[in-house]
């Protein structure tokens, strides 16, 4: 597992927030709810990785992350956005 300044890891109790970022290891998506709080993820889908991408890929709003046996872990951004966009630290390691 990778820390990234900034993001707090949300206990599976708490509910994600839009914007949050939610991550299954190998793909991320952007916590971003239907009108009525419907639990959908905005993200980049491969070219033919499903109709919505199409030829060239796309970006997608679907149900990625809250789909039944998915195994992901919900981040939050807490910190200091001036430090977080102005440091020359790396960060390496599992995405999830």
């Amino acid at each position: 597992m990778i820390s990234i300044r900034g993001y707090i890891d949300l206990p599976p109790d708490i509910p994600p927030a839009p914007g949050d970022v939610i991550s299954d290891g190998e793909h991320v998506g952007i916590f971003d709810p239907l009108p009525g709080g419907v639990p959908r993820t905005t993200s980049a889908a491969a070219p033919m990785s499903s109709w919505a991408a199409g030829l060239s890929g796309a970006v997608v709003n679907n149900d990625w992350g809250f789909r039944t046996g998915q195994d992901t872990t919900t981040r939050r951004f807490e910190g200091d956005l001036q430090r977080a966009f102005t440091s020359s630290e790396t960060h390496s390691g599992s995405i999830k």
